[in-house]
């Protein structure tokens, strides 16, 4: 009979540690499960380039949820991005420039990610930040905690255009023959190509394309104040009589000369 009592008393005993043994390890499950929940991290699809080459296309932008989000970027396009998160909450898209984290400028085909937490409920701006194309249309809004309207569609790159000027230089410098040249000019990012450098003095008509894939302008120096600002795909016509000299000629879109676009046409007496 003791023998039966004392195998009854060590089963619950038994009992007892396994309950308590439960009791001490759940809760830290629990806790566990809590923490997994809490860093859980929320991924973006980014497509830069696509559908038009100075666009960005997100897989999620509104009523995110607050905490990580890792943006996985890949440029489709045909010229180098790169893709930036700003931190601190806004009201519309219209920066060029913030304080936030960029990945690092990707070629076509190539990809990066980011990852930021964002905790404070608001509107974050995103942008490329290749200089001219936040104003072109790369950029937009992602909403943390809040939704945000859908980006609006691309705008068509529009149809090619053509205007014409005529611009007289004045110059103390006698051209002895004067003569009419043609010079066609192709400008794009970042650069200029002449059909020539080198002309007779006389008139000169330039015959502008804008081949890139943002605005551009072609100055001369000295000659006007400013050009004419082509879209993609614009092209336009100016027609200057110059003397023997030297003539500096420029993109003045802000940061582009910086970046090649400047050169030197030499005019012969």
């Amino acid at each position: 009979m003791n023998h039966n009592r004392s195998r009854v008393l060590s089963v619950l005993v038994a009992s007892a540690a396994v309950l308590t043994g439960w009791l001490l390890v759940a809760p830290g499950v629990d806790a566990a499960h809590t923490r997994d929940q809490a860093v859980k991290t929320t991924v973006i699809v980014v497509t830069a380039g696509k559908p038009s080459e100075l666009a960005f296309k997100l897989s999620k932008t509104s009523g995110l949820a607050a905490g990580k989000l890792t943006f996985k970027v890949t440029n489709r396009g045909a010229i180098n991005h790169d893709f930036k998160i700003c931190t601190s909450p806004t009201k519309s898209a219209t920066a060029t420039s913030c304080v936030g984290k960029t990945t690092k400028l990707l070629k076509p085909g190539q990809s990066a990610s980011l990852t930021v937490t964002l905790n404070k409920a608001g509107k974050y701006e995103y942008l490329c930040t290749v200089p001219g194309h936040a104003g072109a249309g790369m950029r937009g809004l992602i909403g943390v905690g809040v939704k945000v309207a859908p980006a609006p569609t691309p705008t068509p790159a529009p149809t090619p255009s053509t205007s014409t000027t005529t611009q007289t230089q004045t110059t103390t410098a006698t051209c002895a023959s004067p003569q009419s040249t043609t010079v066609t000019v192709d400008m794009f990012e970042y650069g200029f190509t002449l059909s020539q450098k080198t002309v007779p003095c006389g008139t000169v008509t330039f015959n502008e394309m804008n081949t890139g894939q943002i605005q551009h302008d072609f100055v001369i120096n000295g000659v006007l104040p400013a050009g004419i600002l082509l879209n993609p795909g614009q092209s336009t016509t100016d027609t200057y009589t110059l003397g023997p000299g030297a003539y500096g000629y420029v993109c003045d879109v802000p940061t582009h000369a910086n970046l090649g676009m400047e050169g030197t046409l030499t005019v012969t007496g």
